[in-house]
């Protein structure tokens, strides 16, 4: 928890949060086809989970740690980000109160800058402007798993799917404040042999002034935040079973090929690619290391 200047130091540790998660989980399993010549099982799962922040040490109603916002009554994996509505094409767009155009630390909006949402209405952007919104953790997922067999055949496939959880995609932010990031003593300045490359990047933001002093492409707005719900084929196996007349006990009783694919497909509108390469507090950098795509083919001996 925040402590006050004073005392020489940033935070201290506190116990008293309560988080409280409900939700549904839902497991099905059948054999479609049994009494016949081609079998087929199939199963499914799906869950649903809420998660909501019941309390604070010390009885606070909000505290601000780092980027991130934990607000008693809020889900804990929300986003705090201001709300981007488009570009000032003109000065005569932005706002003006008592004489004084909408400002952010002071700073006056102009031409060519975002129009964030004036939440509170005082004509100054500031924290109190910035909204939770969204979700990390996905609250639904789940899976389907088919299994046919006919005579010495087999195939099956998995499917995995989550959805409405969202992003924060902090590679394309990085690629648009470049202005902001050629000031700054960090390895952040340090520009890959790759960074304008177009792979995995989205074409419609919004093109603000990079030199702008209100800071437009800063990573704490909802323009670089994206869906991610997403389906997958995790794995798909073809095989065939061969039956072999027994000779002696050395001599195996069949032999099983199979062909077996591994994170072959995924289905997503997530502009970098790969849904499962987001860090766990729901950030997107570009440096999670990709789950490859692999097949694989196998022989199996019975005896």
């Amino acid at each position: 928890m925040p402590v006050t200047q004073e005392m020489g130091y940033e935070y201290k540790l506190a116990s008293g949060m309560d988080i409280s998660n409900q939700g549904l989980e839902l497991n099905l399993s059948a054999s479609i086809l049994k009494n016949t010549p081609l079998k087929w099982d199939l199963s499914f799962n799906a869950s649903y989970n809420k998660n909501k922040l019941e309390k604070l040490p010390e009885n606070r109603e909000a505290t601000v740690i780092g980027d991130h916002k934990l607000q008693v009554g809020q889900s804990v994996d929300a986003f705090w980000v201001y709300q981007n509505k488009g570009i000032y094409t003109n000065d005569s767009e932005v706002p003006v109160m008592n004489g004084k155009p909408l400002n952010i630390n002071g700073v006056p909006f102009k031409a060519g800058d975002p129009v964030w949402t004036d939440v509170d209405g005082n004509n100054q952007i500031n924290d109190n402007d910035r909204v939770l919104t969204g979700h990390a953790i996905p609250p639904y997922t789940g899976g389907l798993t088919n299994q046919f067999a006919y005579k010495g055949f087999d195939f099956s496939f998995n499917l995995f799917f989550a959805l409405g959880h969202s992003a924060l995609n902090l590679r394309d932010q990085q690629r648009y404040d470049f202005a902001t990031l050629d000031n700054i003593q960090s390895l952040q300045s340090v520009k890959e042999i790759f960074f304008w490359q177009n792979t995995n990047q989205r074409d419609d933001y919004p093109i603000y002034n990079p030199q702008s002093s209100v800071h437009p492409y800063r990573a704490e707005q909802d323009l670089f935040l994206e869906k991610l719900s997403y389906l997958k084929l995790r794995n798909i196996t073809v095989g065939y079973t061969l039956p072999i007349k027994k000779v002696g006990s050395n001599i195996p009783k069949s032999l099983y090929f199979y062909l077996t694919g591994s994170n072959l497909l995924s289905f997503s509108n997530f502009s970098a690619g790969d849904p499962e390469l987001v860090n766990f507090n729901g950030t997107y950098d570009g440096y999670s290391l990709p789950i490859p795509r692999s097949i694989s083919l196998g022989l199996r001996f019975k005896f």
